[in-house]
């Protein structure tokens, strides 16, 4: 079972009696720029505002104090004064300092909200260069290779450096599956010239993934490597020369009362939603618990959750829950178990941000569902999985289906009713329809890398049973029934980035001969012979599949 035992701190100070000399700090800044906009519920549940004299060893403890790369990380570095934390670089006796401070896990464990700092980064491109600093999360387990949602990731939320080596000072990244020779990682990138005040930077972790933040403007959002558990809070700077933040200055960083620079803090903050609901070991419910025994022998437990809520399901056994009311959940997470079954043909089960089923499990919804957010996120970590709605599915944004790290398309999303959206869906994982099911969307439709038929029709199923009106993107080996069809409109792109297939019979794309769209061609593309880049292309049917006749190639567009 997780541990996901709730602690609520209120906002305030517990002192240590550790109190370093430092130089003064920069007088308490004004108010930050307004934090971003949160979806209804969510309530500050943790913070420092660091106004103590000393950091709040209740809260905080120093990581990986000693050598790390060109310094040494020490509680020197690390200072509280005038409502600021400082974390300096500087150099003494030849040698460069700098520190870094993680949260307790004791006061820090839940894992989906809004993590939030107000940072200011002093110093300059010269004398600062070949450090960096940063504000970010990292899970206990983050080595393990294989489930993130299990494992955890690292996710940074900002890294600065003042002397970037590819021009870029900031970044947001995601790093899993450890940092050896598996590890992967996705970031966005900016140019952005921080020097200058305190700013504000956050991530939105849910179960559809996450939304990164600066001065409460989104700036990045990624479905990428999903973490679902807790996760430290780490301030830091560090030291490395001649790497991604340039080279250390040949005379230091000057001695700690006059480096000038630092990280300085004015508060971290988290915003969580209300408490989860959970199940015990022994499969019953830890909280508003009861239960029915049916003739067989089977007990049903009653789901009641507050609208808004994170549902956490940690089950032993194989049994299935009723709901028993329509109900609004930001997020549905099953941390334990073999099946999932969710009752309730006549209710509808409305998520806003995502679904996710952390061990190898069959889930099945019998209720109606629908999507409240505009991206909504259904994750299966591990293979051999099968997601199964009964019910029709509808919603005005987008439905991003994902198999988890690794596992590409051995698990299945099953429909066996109507699916209607208003926005697009993207797959990497194979969709499969019923007899009942079929899928209508409005937005872009994107098939990711597949191994497998990307989209699969029970054999019983009457032509057209999918139908795609927006934007069609299909990456590499990607295999698409013959029933799928797709209906341009004046604008549309399509790209083909590898490797399209299709079974016998059929066409891909319901086009008049002749009809002319635009479409674009990469360099990693088998269609590129010596194209790359945005073209206009005429298409033609053959019996055997599909031409494409290029009539103007644009070849100054990236590789992709």
């Amino acid at each position: 079972m997780f541990p996901y035992l709730y602690l609520f701190l209120p906002a305030g100070t517990v002192f240590s009696f550790l109190l370093h000399l430092f130089p003064a700090t920069p007088p308490h800044p004004p108010a930050a720029p307004p934090s971003a906009p949160l979806p209804s519920g969510y309530a500050l549940s943790w913070n420092d505002e660091f106004g103590g004299a000393s950091l709040d060893m209740e809260k905080w403890s120093y990581r990986q104090t000693g050598p790390r790369h060109d310094a040494v990380n020490t509680p020197e570095a690390v200072s509280v004064d005038n409502g600021i934390l400082s974390i300096r670089t500087y150099t003494e006796n030849g040698k460069h300092h700098t520190g870094m401070i993680a949260t307790k896990k004791k006061s820090l464990d839940r894992a989906y909200g809004f993590y939030e700092a107000s940072i200011e980064f002093t110093g300059d491109r010269n004398a600062s260069s070949g450090m960096w600093s940063a504000f970010w999360l990292q899970s206990d387990s983050i080595s393990t290779v294989g489930n993130t949602g299990k494992y955890g990731t690292e996710i940074d939320i900002v890294e600065y450096r003042p002397n970037p080596a590819n021009g870029h000072e900031t970044n947001q990244a995601i790093h899993y599956h450890g940092y050896g020779e598996h590890h992967k990682s996705t970031a966005k990138q900016h140019k952005t010239g921080l020097l200058e005040g305190y700013h504000t930077y956050g991530v939105l972790r849910t179960a559809g993934g996450c939304t990164f933040y600066m001065d409460g403007k989104e700036v990045w959002k990624t479905q990428e490597a999903l973490s679902c558990i807790p996760e430290y809070i780490i301030l830091s700077s560090e030291i490395r020369d001649k790497n991604w933040a340039g080279d250390i200055p040949a005379n230091g960083y000057g001695s700690r009362d006059k480096s000038p620079t630092a990280m300085n803090v004015d508060y971290v903050r988290v915003y969580s939603l209300p408490d989860s609901y959970r199940t015990a070991p022994d499969g019953k419910w830890s909280d508003r618990q009861w239960e029915t025994v049916l003739p067989s022998g089977r007990k049903i437990a009653r789901l009641a959750p507050p609208d808004g809520a994170n549902v956490w399901f940690n089950r032993e056994r194989t049994s299935s829950l009723l709901l028993d009311r329509d109900a609004v959940v930001d997020s549905l997470t099953v941390g334990k178990g073999k099946f999932f079954h969710l009752e309730g043909r006549d209710k509808t089960l409305a998520i806003r941000s995502g679904i996710a089923a952390l061990e190898r499990m069959d889930m099945v919804f019998d209720t109606k569902m629908a999507l409240e957010g505009g991206d909504v996120a259904w994750t299966l970590f591990e293979p051999c999985s099968t997601l199964c709605a009964n019910g029709p599915v509808h919603g005005k944004g987008s439905l991003i289906l994902r198999c988890g790290s690794g596992t590409l398309v051995s698990s299945t999303f099953l429909f066996n009713a109507p699916v209607t959206l208003q926005g697009g869906m993207d797959v990497k994982g194979q969709v499969a329809l019923g007899p009942s099911g079929s899928l209508s969307i409005s937005g872009k439709t994107v098939f990711r890398r597949n191994s497998r038929l990307a989209v699969h029709l029970d054999g019983k199923n009457a032509s057209p049973k999918i139908k795609a009106e927006g934007g069609l993107e299909l990456e590499k080996n990607v295999f698409l029934h013959p029933e799928f069809f797709y209906v341009p409109e004046p604008g549309d792109r399509i790209i083909l980035a590898d490797s399209l297939k299709k079974t016998a019979g059929g066409t891909f794309f319901n086009l008049p001969e002749g009809r002319v769209f635009d479409a674009e061609i990469y360099r990693d593309s088998p269609l590129k012979n010596s194209l790359a880049g945005k073209a206009s292309l005429r298409i033609h049917y053959t019996d055997t599949g599909i031409l494409l006749t290029v009539l103007s190639v644009d070849k100054t567009a990236p590789s992709r």
